[in-house]
């Protein structure tokens, strides 16, 4: 695997970040592709900015991992490369010990299958019981259509602790 992570502080609070890999993860092993490299990559971009209080996060993300496809009856095989991109943005403000959280994702994780996708919206309020320990709670609406193209609604409440130094 080879990669790397390039980052550069625009303004004050604000940064953006820039990253990518290559990476081989197996071999064919089925006519025409014996022992032919399969291999992944990914890159991306994220940023932050951050005034006062306020927090802005973004990180976006496109990879592609090549599979071997094998006709059983033909005993013979193709490469295909499966492609995915996706991301967030979350915007949050810091009001003394509360945070009220907003974020979008959405996920396509595979570009020939238009349906194959997730959208998500998430509302939160964290409570920090000191800089380092909170307790999360949020809610998010999401919509798929990872189970053959069914657009289903997986709503849920979430609550948690984090603790970090």
């Amino acid at each position: 695997m080879f990669g790397g992570r390039f980052g550069v502080v625009v303004a004050p609070n604000w940064e953006v970040d820039v990253s990518a890999m290559r990476a081989d993860w197996g071999a064919g092993a089925v006519t025409p592709n014996v022992s032919r490299g399969l291999g992944f990559w990914a890159y991306n971009g994220a940023a932050e900015l951050q005034r006062g209080s306020f927090l802005f996060r973004t990180e976006w993300l496109r990879s592609g991992v090549e599979t071997e496809v094998v006709d059983t009856v033909a005993m013979t095989s193709t490469v295909e490369t499966v492609k995915r991109w996706g991301g967030y943005a979350q915007a949050s403000v810091r009001i003394g010990d509360w945070e009220p959280v907003f974020r979008f994702c959405h996920v396509h994780a595979n570009e020939a299958e238009p349906d194959d996708q997730l959208t998500q919206y998430g509302f939160g309020l964290n409570y920090y019981i000191t800089p380092s320990i909170s307790i999360m709670g949020a809610f998010e609406l999401n919509r798929d259509r990872f189970d053959m193209g069914n657009d289903l609604s997986n709503n849920r409440f979430l609550v948690h602790w984090a603790f970090g130094f």
